[in-house]
C-alpha cells in the first residue's frame, strides 16, 4: 500500500514539523528537574523578555502544524495534494520563524547576534530545501501508485535539511545565557521542554527541587 511506502519518504518533514509544533506543548514539565516554577525565582531580564517574544511567535505559528495530513493508500493524487499543501505551510512557518527573530531583533546577551544568525540560517536551508523539493513533488505522476512512491523515495534525501529535531531553539538554546532565560521565561513553559536536550552544560541547568 503507498500508505505505507510513504512514510519513509516523508521522515524528514515529520522531523522538521516536530520542530515547528514542539512550540505547542501544554506540559509544564522540563527535563531539568523542576515544575515550571519551582528553583525558579529570578527576576525577568532583557534576555528573558527576548526569548519571551521568540517562545510566543513559534507557538502561534506551529499550531498550524500540529500533525501530519491524513494519506490515502488507494489515491496518489489525493496524497499529493495533502503533501503538497502541508509542504507550502510548513515553507511559510519556516519564514515565520525567520520574521519572529527578526522582529526580536538582536538577542541582550554575549554573542547574542552569532546565536540568531546560526539559527536563521538553519532555518533558510531548511526552507531552502522545502521550497527545492516542491516541484519535483507537484510533477510527481499520479497515475500509478509505484512510479508516484518512487518519485517520493527520489525527493526525500532532498530534505535533509529539515532533520533537526528542535527547530530553530537547537541553534539558539547553543547560548548559555539563551538558554537560562529560556528556562526562566514565562512565554516558553508552552514549548515542548525537549528543546532542551541535549546539554553537556550543567552549569545552565537548575538543580532539581526536592
Amino acid at each position: 500500500m503507498i500508505g505505507r511506502r510513504v512514510v519513509p519518504a516523508l521522515a524528514s518533514v515529520a522531523i522538521a514539523i516536530g520542530g515547528l509544533t514542539a512550540c505547542s506543548s501544554d506540559s509544564p514539565s522540563s527535563p531539568d528537574g523542576g515544575n515550571g516554577s519551582a528553583g525558579s525565582t529570578a527576576p525577568a531580564s532583557p534576555a528573558v523578555a527576548w526569548m519571551d517574544k521568540i517562545c510566543g511567535a513559534t507557538a502561534e505559528s506551529g499550531k498550524t502544524l500540529s500533525a501530519l495530513p491524513s494519506f490515502d493508500g488507494n489515491d496518489p493524487a489525493k496524497t499529493k495534494e495533502a503533501l503538497v499543501n502541508f509542504m507550502q505551510q510548513l515553507s511559510q512557518q519556516f519564514q515565520a520563524q525567520t520574521a519572529a527573530i527578526d522582529a526580536a531583533g538582536v538577542p541582550p546577551v554575549t554573542d547574542g547576534q552569532a546565536a540568531v544568525d546560526q539559527a536563521k540560517a538553519t532555518v533558510d536551508g531548511a526552507k531552502t530545501a522545502l521550497d527545492s523539493s516542491l516541484p519535483k513533488l507537484q510533477a510527481a505522476p499520479t497515475t500509478n501508485p509505484a512510479v508516484f512512491t518512487a518519485s517520493l523515495a527520489e525527493i526525500a534525501p532532498l530534505l535533509t535539511p529539515l532533520d533537526n529535531t528542535q527547530g530553530i531553539y537547537k541553534d539558539l538554546l547553543a547560548n548559555s545565557e539563551l538558554r537560562q532565560a529560556f528556562i526562566a521565561s514565562p512565554g516558553c513553559k508552552q514549548v515542548d521542554q525537549g528543546v532542551l536536550v541535549p546539554s553537556t552544560d550543567s552549569a545552565t541547568t537548575p538543580p532539581p527541587t526536592s
